[in-house]
């Protein structure tokens, strides 16, 4: 496992969450390939993974596991185990709302 990611960093899930897994370059270029040819990413993503890549599945059990070791992550349709890192992260959108008005904008005041 690369030690230098850390788990508190990365979001947790609960069962019936929907989660994307990433496409296998994406991963491949975060975290480079092991001696296998599996993907170096805590839990290891294999080869015969990249079948999921895309694909959006139903979280149906979680083992927790105390730092620096990643949560597993068990899908629906999936006998593989998964760790967050391995998922798309979405971040919630922050919408600035502005005061100013048109006319301040003529007049040269910003954000």
């Amino acid at each position: 496992m690369n030690t230098t990611l850390n788990p508190n960093n990365y979001p947790t899930y609960n069962v019936g969450d929907k989660v994307t897994i990433r496409q296998w370059d994406d991963m491949a270029a975060e975290f480079g390939l092991d001696k296998y040819g599996g993907i170096n990413v805590p839990k290891c993503f294999t080869k015969d993974m990249k079948q999921y890549c895309g694909q959006t599945l139903s979280i149906v059990h979680i083992r927790h596991h105390a730092p620096p070791i990643f949560d597993s992550y068990y899908l629906d349709g999936s006998s593989k185990i998964f760790s967050s890192p391995m998922f798309e992260q979405s971040y919630p959108t922050v919408v600035c709302a502005s005061t100013l008005t048109f006319d301040d904008l003529l007049k040269g005041a910003t954000l």
